[in-house]
């Protein structure tokens, strides 16, 4: 049976996870941006996705956007 014990040790664990994340998309965004001026389409699109994928993470964490309450 999950404890608060269980609870806390898989939220650090989530956590520490959801850091390395971050720190390896913007790992990837500092590599897309050091293009030497030399940016495409792809380069574009694949921004593009990773806004819009962020957006969402945004939303459903702030309850705004589409996750937003509706007026009662």
């Amino acid at each position: 049976m999950p404890n608060a014990n269980n609870a806390t040790h898989a939220l650090v664990e989530n956590l520490a996870a959801v850091v390395k994340l971050m720190a390896s998309i913007q790992r990837g965004i500092d590599e897309r941006t050091n293009t030497d001026g030399i940016i495409d389409w792809a380069d574009v699109g694949d921004m593009g996705h990773l806004k819009s994928n962020l957006q969402d993470i945004s939303d459903r964490m702030h309850g705004t956007g589409e996750y937003a309450k509706a007026a009662q």
